[in-house]
């Protein structure tokens, strides 16, 4: 009996290890090329990144990979399963489906019922900037992808209008409220 459980957990060992270095392999190819661009959150076109605290191990990264590749916009042919954790920066980075509508409060609850906490999120968005203002003098973009209503401080956007692309960043306690039929208050990151 004492041999046996000695055998499974020894082979539990080694595939943990197993694990751990195939996640990291995958980290180091599956890097966003935003940190070439000098980002301080580099995100790719389809890609959600996500500041999280909390993530120390490879079975840490597993257990939020498992959950948040169950979303209907994670694209699964992507990395594993369409999720990437990046223990040593403490970022999670999700593959998105072109087009796809992002339901933040969603991905916030999972993330948390893993047992971590979400800080912020990046994306690229890119939309059309409309003509008016909200109640708080706050300028809307209509996001064509991923398909979600965006609004930032008049200043961030000034007068013009048309087309936008971006690096948008969203406060976690924010995206935690967001609603789909109202547009998410965010700021700018970079301009594209």
């Amino acid at each position: 009996m004492l041999r046996n459980l000695s055998i499974a957990l020894i082979a539990l060992l080694v595939a943990e290890a197993s694990l751990a270095h195939e996640s990291d392999d995958l980290h180091h190819r599956a890097l966003p090329n935003g940190e070439a661009e000098g980002l301080a959150f580099p995100v790719d076109a389809h890609q959600l990144g996500i500041q999280i605290n909390g993530v120390v191990c490879s079975f840490c990264a597993y257990g939020l990979e498992k959950a948040l590749a169950k979303l209907d916009v994670v694209d699964t042919s992507q990395g594993q399963k369409g999720v990437l954790v990046d223990i040593d920066h403490q970022r999670l980075y999700v593959a998105l489906k072109p087009a796809s509508r992002i339901d933040f409060a969603d991905i916030v609850q999972r993330i948390v019922g893993a047992g971590y906490e979400p800080v912020r999120f990046y994306f690229r968005l890119f939309g059309e900037i409309e003509e008016t203002s909200d109640e708080d003098g706050r300028r809307v973009v209509a996001g064509r992808d991923p398909v979600l209503t965006v609004s930032f401080s008049g200043a961030s956007l000034g007068s013009e209008s048309g087309e936008f692309a971006g690096i948008v960043n969203l406060d976690a306690e924010v995206a935690k409220a967001a609603k789909r039929e109202e547009p998410i208050r965010a700021t700018i990151d970079a301009r594209l």
